[in-house]
């Protein structure tokens, strides 16, 4: 699978709901965010059940608003569309791993 990338134009909530399992990393402007990116792409091919979604600047208050959150990164793990659980602040690629992998063994 490849990381989507969603953009403030391009938004569609359905295809959150059409996935069993999706990481929604909403990143901002993160000082680490070429890291940050590097980081979420090793997951998505570790992890091929779970989409993984992208949000950067350009839409952060639709998801501030609907999720409920006020800063990034932010990443809430989703499961057929509803939060399961999120991870707040920068973190390494093996916290990541470890949040990921928790909440497919909680199904």
């Amino acid at each position: 699978m490849t990381v989507k990338q969603i953009e403030s134009n391009g938004y569609d909530h359905n295809e959150l709901v059409r996935c069993r399992l999706a990481l929604l990393c909403v990143i901002g402007n993160t000082v680490l965010h070429a890291d940050t990116i590097s980081s979420i792409e090793t997951l998505n091919k570790h992890f091929s059940g779970v989409h993984f979604f992208v949000v950067g600047d350009g839409n952060l208050s639709h998801f501030f608003n609907q999720f409920h959150f006020r800063g990034s990164p932010v990443y809430i793990f989703l499961e057929n569309g509803i939060e399961k659980a999120r991870l707040l602040g920068m973190v390494t690629t093996e916290r990541l791993q470890a949040f990921i992998e928790k909440n497919m063994v909680q199904q």
